[in-house]
């Protein structure tokens, strides 16, 4: 168990000895078994909570319990909350979701509600979470947290809210559609038989049914006030004349109970009630040092006993709480006391709770004690770890209640702040940032500002800078420094990877992934491998970039086997590879995997796997999905505004399809409003990347491209030839052998025959095992001739014998024999086999037949079964062969 949560959180309040049995209630309770949500809403003292505990036991369906407070404002501390509530339905639930927060990405919130849900979906039993108290999450990401988790939410889970107000969620859809039950305060109120069997069984107090009624009418069947009207009524001896006084708004009448109650008990409970009420929850060493005593224990054992509104938050009854009315009234009655007192007490409990490890608590109480050199040095001291676990806000809302001169003087927390606004993607106007340091705070910052301007670089495109300051961030870097480590290699890899310098990039990898713990943090370690991997697919290691990719997705799986979000990364790119070697199929079902478990934390990523998607249709001579998947990368690359050059890059390999596709008009309208004149321009190679350079040269691959097509020979050769030594510099054999082929070509149709074989003898020289086959698939049946020709006046090695055969047939086959289906598919699971054949993903299917994902996946997975296939290919090519599609 994570010891930074408060475990007392997921008790399941006792049920009290004298409950009033509410049989309505309960029965609607039930009927929300078969909806998605159970909603009460109703002021405070309306006996929510009590009404669920008693509920929940009396049903089988195991239950989770989380009690919420104002700290749950922090996105990363609801989420950690809420999986380990969710684990105590299922431990086989893992961290995934919260894994998914820590990464070096600003906050992956969609992934990891994704991760979650999925894992309660293959909960067996049906389950209930309850979280009580919502009304006091104010954050609109978790309320738009709630209302997606409701959109997807599993058919096994019922989802239980008590709160004091509706939360801004759009609880009327789920109305129309049937998945609500409302419970509120009309339902909530005590009629006047249950007002008249509380006093009985409660209170043990006869009383008329004239009094009942007009206690009735008075508290409007408010429970908390009859709860208070008992206790008064304990202690008179005229039950008339308290009922006759006993009138007017329930503020009056909770200040006049509250005089009653207390002035019922001694002194010293009074004492203890009243400076104890400070405290959020209490138990007894706590009470203890606020007050010097040393029996604290006992008296809350007494208070318990008397019910007097002390509420216990675990079954050894250590922890406590005051019922919220209750202490709001004492805080009140506290607060007309001595200023100066009160702030001892807070900076009392402040202290305790730094001693016993609650570092979170002792900054808040020192906060409220307005003790703020206090509060600063337990910030100091916990900052860092809260930053880590992802809990931004929570170190925000500390840092918001300090003076402001306090916080702005200090350059540690200059820096901390402007690392929170950089993880939370705020555009910084200021570049370089520049943080003040005195000399005892050197040690601290010792790479770490050159690491924030590094990402921040990274962020607005900038890499030559961003290198060179992780590089510099790298030499400077405490050894444990793992977190700043990591995120500084991160960047590294990144730059090595846009194809400067392959084989530096795969030692500052490799070098990287010895030296760091990664199995802490799956994400970076996927990022950094997949990246390995593509590196050696730029340098031909095929087999490598395999074993890579292996290791890649082997940390990318969670206990029970299944792919977590992070996956797709290396699922998309492996799938590329997979196309490379004319594996389509294989190739189709991992990068739509990969796309679909991509967008789930980060959408832009998706970008480049509906480019490799389309490559894949490309090969497959499907032009109309080539071009729906590149649209859909278009779409993505707009949406994407931290890199404006995304759209860039997807609008040139459009116009390489345009290309392939034989469309040389609309390839004429791409260069023109590219800035691509006819005119051959000189390409510079610096010896820093320069995305811009880089980017420019790939578009004049494709404008090579165009020259050809369009029967312009001399100005294609000219500017293949200037182009290969650009991308000689870049280390990529990949486009260098497109190159040498596409110059191939271009003799060929100039019926230079010699040259075309010596060039085409360069792609293979350089290609020596003959894995890059998409790229001399895409030459067409010409450079299928052409490697005829070759194999006749060199000799046909193995290798070259595989790229023959790979123009001479269709891609391979599965090995799968259609036969006929033992049972028939469904209506609905023929309308969802339609589907599989193209582009969309699963959550893309779902929205296209107004159905649910899971819904969606569990069509898909009848399918398979009833093929007996394991993948989505192979369900396509048995539907073929049954001419089911």
């Amino acid at each position: 168990m994570d010891p930074s949560l408060l475990w007392s959180k997921f008790h399941i309040p006792h049920i009290k000895p004298h409950l009033v049995c509410r049989p309505r209630l309960l029965n609607l309770l039930d009927e929300g078994l078969g909806k998605k949500l159970i909603i009460l809403s109703a002021p405070a003292g309306f006996g929510k909570t009590s009404l669920v505990a008693d509920w929940l036991a009396s049903v089988s369906h195991p239950a989770a319990w989380i009690t919420l407070d104002e700290e749950d404002n922090d996105f990363a501390r609801f989420i950690q909350y809420l999986v380990a509530g969710v684990q105590k339905l299922d431990p086989a639930i893992d961290n995934t979701a919260v894994e998914l927060l820590l990464s070096p990405q600003p906050m992956l919130k969609t992934a990891a509600l994704t991760a979650l849900l999925n894992q309660i979906d293959d909960v067996q039993a049906d389950t209930i979470l309850v979280l009580d108290d919502f009304h006091l999450i104010d954050n609109a990401d978790i309320h738009q947290a709630v209302e997606y988790l409701l959109n997807y939410l599993p058919i096994n889970m019922h989802l239980v809210i008590s709160t004091r107000s509706d939360p801004p969620i759009n609880i009327s859809r789920l109305r129309a559609q049937g998945e609500l039950v409302e419970i509120r305060m009309e339902q909530l109120r005590f009629n006047e038989e249950e007002v008249r069997q509380f006093f009985q069984e409660y209170g043990e107090i006869n009383i008329s049914a004239e009094n009942v009624s007009r206690l009735t009418k008075r508290t409007e069947g408010w429970i908390s006030g009859l709860q208070m009207a008992c206790l008064s009524l304990r202690g008179t001896r005229d039950v008339q004349q308290f009922v006759d006084s006993f009138s007017g708004s329930h503020k009056y009448i909770l200040d006049y109970l509250i005089e009653e109650v207390l002035k019922q008990q001694s002194p010293q409970v009074q004492h203890f009630l009243l400076h104890t009420s400070l405290l959020e929850r209490i138990c007894g060493p706590l009470c203890d040092e606020l007050l010097d005593t040393s029996d604290s224990q006992l008296v809350l054992q007494k208070l318990e006993r008397e019910n007097l509104f002390l509420i216990p938050l675990d079954d050894q009854r250590v922890w406590y709480r005051y019922h919220q009315l209750f202490r709001d009234l004492l805080q009140h009655r506290l607060s007309l006391g001595d200023a100066k007192q009160i702030s001892a007490l807070y900076q009392k409990a402040s202290h305790w709770h730094e001693k016993e490890g609650w570092h979170g608590l002792a900054i808040e109480y020192a906060l409220e004690a307005q003790d703020y050199e206090l509060a600063l040095r337990w910030i100091r001291k916990e900052a860092e770890n809260t930053l880590m676990r992802a809990e931004v806000k929570t170190y925000q809302k500390w840092i918001s209640r300090l003076p402001s001169d306090l916080v702005r003087e200090d350059p540690y927390f200059e820096f901390l702040n402007t690392w929170c606004a950089i993880l939370q993607g705020i555009e910084l106007d200021r570049a370089p940032i520049e943080v003040r340091i005195n000399q005892d705070q050197q040690s601290f910052l010792s790479g770490r500002e050159e690491t924030l301007n590094a990402f921040l670089y990274v962020s607005r495109g900038e890499f030559p800078l961003a290198g060179q300051l992780a590089e510099q961030a790298l030499t400077k870097l405490k050894p444990d420094d793992q977190y700043f480590r990591s995120l500084a290699g991160w960047i590294i890899g990144i730059l090595h990877a846009l194809q400067r310098d392959v084989r530096g990039g795969l030692k500052v990898l490799e070098d990287l992934s010895t030296s760091l713990d990664l199995q802490v943090n799956p994400l970076m370690k996927v990022l950094l491998l997949s990246q390995a991997a593509r590196a050696y697919v730029h340098i031909g290691d095929f087999i490598k970039a395999h074993q890579v990719y292996d290791q890649a997705l082997e940390s990318a799986r969670d206990r029970q086997g299944n792919w977590i979000p992070i996956a797709g990364e290396a699922l998309m790119a492996l799938g590329d590879l997979l196309r490379e070697q004319n594996r389509l199929d294989q190739a189709t079902d991992l990068i739509l995997e990969g796309i679909e478990l991509t967008q789930q934390w980060r959408r832009a990523a998706a970008i480049e796997g509906y480019l490799f998607l389309s490559r894949v249709k490309q090969l497959q001579k499907n032009w109309a999905s080539a071009n729906q998947a590149l649209d859909k990368a278009m779409r993505l690359a707009v949406e994407y505004d931290v890199i404006e050059i995304d759209d860039r890059m997807v609008a040139m390999w459009q116009a390489r399809l345009w290309c392939l596709e034989n469309k040389p008009h609309l390839v004429e309208d791409w260069f023109q409003r590219s800035n691509l004149n006819e005119e051959v321009h000189e390409i510079i190679i610096d010896d820093v990347f320069n995305l811009e350079n880089y980017l420019r040269s790939r578009e004049q691959v494709v404008l090579a491209r165009y020259f050809l097509l369009t029967s312009q020979l001399g100005k294609a050769q000219s500017l293949i030839q200037q182009l290969l030594p650009v991308f000689q510099k870049y280390g990529r054999l990949d486009l260098l052998i497109e190159l040498y082929l596409l110059k191939c070509l271009a003799y060929h149709k100039n019926n230079e025959k010699d040259f075309s074989l010596m060039a085409l003898g360069e792609a293979i020289h350089l290609d020596k095992q003959s894995v890059f086959v998409g790229l001399y698939l895409e030459g067409g049946d010409d450079l299928g001739g052409i490697l005829k020709q070759y194999g006749k006046l060199h000799g046909t090695s193995a290798d070259l014998q595989r790229l023959l055969q790979a123009f001479s047939v269709e891609p391979a086959e599965t090995g799968l024999k259609a036969q006929s289906l033992i049972e028939p598919l469904s209506d609905r699971e023929l309308d969802v086999l339609r589907y599989l054949p193209g582009n969309l993903t699963t959550p893309e299917i779902a929205e296209e037949m107004m159905i649910s994902i899971n819904t969606v996946r569990t069509h898909i997975k009848n399918i398979y079964q009833k093929f007996g296939v394991h993948k989505r290919s192979e369900a396509v090519r048995q539907a073929q062969e049954l001419n089911l599609i």
